[in-house]
């Protein structure tokens, strides 16, 4: 069987995790395969040839953006080098970069299919325009993001969000302890450098105001980066834990988690975990984030739900009042009970039975045996790592 070839691009860690997955889940379907793209040590030991590592381009916001351009279309030109050989690009979130990259292989002539799509439902509708004029289908992970793209006339499926697929047979079936006394609290500032610098010292002080409540508790901070360790236990207080697992291992070990709005405060709903997520922008960034949204809520966790469940403290973590609000849930048995009990729904929304990374492997592999091969097929050493 002659080889196949995939341009795959994902621009942060949690990209860059669910397209290996991605990657071998296609690799075990079609052995075939060749991949080259971009993103991190992950995509590159499930075996995609990287043009460029992840880690110089992950940013949040406008601003970030704006200061990391002439890096960014350095990528882009490289990347549409290494397309011009392959039968199949897929992007996995990242829009900012990707929605241009897409327009460019429109033109290419190479088809798109897009998995983890833009939030369009939340802001920036017209980016709608982009994905019905390049997209060969939008894999999405939410459930009602396909009925909302196929509104505008794109081709849209629901393949099942990675994370139940990655929790399989570790989704609590009885509601986890009430918290302990004394509790444990864990702080996760999220994986990207500019959320850990606005979040991590704003993580801090809030952990100051919670040890004069709890002086024995215990308090678990996620910090990838060991150049930040110091730091964490200069400006903590009381007994301190600071580790660079998976944040998964912090979830269950707390009773309560303070979490950067994202995958992460998905996680620990599914964990059955209360939480309070923050989120902090630059100024220019979070003005425009609030023009232009189109939702009431921040985190994944009670869009999903349709209401609040669990507080959000965006840009202004508003630290008393957040103390309060996370003293009362520990101390309140029942209310801390009832946030465990909507939170058990979350399961239902997603659909435990749809596994994320086999529903779009097979949507991949059906457009590739559709669709026309590339025209130029030289040698794949061509795509040998350039990282």
């Amino acid at each position: 069987m002659s080889e196949r070839r995939i341009l795959i691009s994902a621009g942060e860690p949690s990209g860059d995790l669910h397209a290996a997955h991605l990657v071998q889940t296609l690799s075990s379907m079609d052995p075939s395969i060749r991949f080259v793209g971009f993103g991190g040590d992950r995509m590159r030991e499930a075996g995609v040839a990287l043009v460029e590592h992840h880690a110089r381009f992950s940013v949040v916001g406008l601003v970030e953006a704006l200061q990391a351009f002439r890096r960014i279309q350095r990528l882009r030109r490289r990347l549409l080098d290494a397309a011009q050989t392959v039968d199949l690009a897929v992007l996995v979130d990242y829009p900012g970069f990707h929605l241009k990259l897409a327009r460019d292989l429109k033109r290419m002539g190479i088809p798109v299919i897009y998995y983890i799509v833009p939030q369009v439902w939340a802001w920036g509708r017209w980016r709608v325009h982009t994905l019905r004029q390049t997209l060969q289908e939008a894999l999405v992970i939410l459930p009602f993001e396909a009925p909302f793209l196929q509104q505008y006339g794109i081709p849209a499926r629901y393949v099942g969000h990675p994370l139940m697929e990655q929790l399989e047979g570790m989704l609590p079936q009885t509601f986890p302890p009430l918290p302990s006394d004394p509790p444990t609290l864990a702080f996760l500032p999220g994986s990207r450098p500019q959320e850990i610098h606005r979040l991590l010292p704003r993580m801090l002080k809030l952990q100051r105001l919670l040890f004069q409540r709890f002086p024995d508790g215990r308090f678990l901070f996620s910090v990838l980066d060991p150049s930040l360790v110091p730091l964490v236990h200069h400006h903590a207080r009381g007994h301190v834990e600071v580790s660079g697992r998976p944040a998964r291992s912090l979830i269950e070990a707390a009773d309560f988690v303070v979490v950067a709005s994202g995958t992460a405060s998905l996680e620990t709903g599914l964990l059955l975990k209360p939480m309070a997520v923050v989120y902090v922008l630059s100024d220019l960034s979070w003005w425009m984030a609030r023009t232009l949204s189109r939702v009431p809520h921040a985190s994944l966790v009670n869009l999903l739900l349709g209401h609040t469940v669990v507080p959000e403290y965006l840009q202004h973590l508003h630290y008393h009042r957040l103390a309060d609000e996370i003293e009362q849930t520990l101390l309140l048995p029942e209310r801390y009970r009832g946030i465990q009990r909507e939170l058990w729904k979350l399961r239902d929304v997603l659909d435990p039975d749809k596994k994320s990374a086999r529903e779009a492997a097979r949507r991949i592999l059906y457009w590739l045996d559709r669709l026309p091969r590339a025209k130029s097929l030289t040698p794949f050493p061509l795509f040998a790592e350039l990282s």
